[in-house]
């Protein structure tokens, strides 16, 4: 059904931005906008042919929008490692979301079998 009604807009809007593509210098911001979906105009499309692909990255937006909203008082959460830790934490919380998992009870399975663990690196976060 995407592609079927949403093929012939994308054919259409295609045509207009190549149409306006020489109008603009490439340090214009319309002549950037312009120079950016060109660029990704296939990875665009790729939601037409298959399903299983969001249309929109809305739902990572959403997803990251208290950390971000938080920043300035979480500015000083600890040492330089600190942003890569509770990033790698937030992305695992919210993929559990994303999977329909309990993100408490997921993290509280994996810590608890990871003492017991004979891989090399268990434990470690990176």
């Amino acid at each position: 059904m995407r592609s079927a009604e949403s093929a012939p807009l994308y054919k259409r809007l295609h045509k207009i931005i190549l149409l306006l593509a020489p109008r603009y210098r490439p340090t214009h911001k319309l002549g950037q906008a312009i120079s950016y979906a060109l660029n990704q105009w296939d990875k665009q499309l790729q939601h037409l042919t298959n399903g299983h692909l969001e249309i929109d990255n809305n739902l990572a937006e959403n997803a990251v929008r208290l950390t971000k909203l938080g920043m300035k008082n979480w500015i000083f959460f600890g040492n330089a490692e600190a942003g890569w830790i509770s990033a790698s934490i937030y992305t695992l919380v919210e993929s559990c979301k994303r999977q329909g998992l309990n993100p408490e009870a997921y993290i509280k399975q994996v810590l608890s079998h990871l003492p017991q663990d004979p891989t090399p690196g268990s434990g470690v976060l990176r």
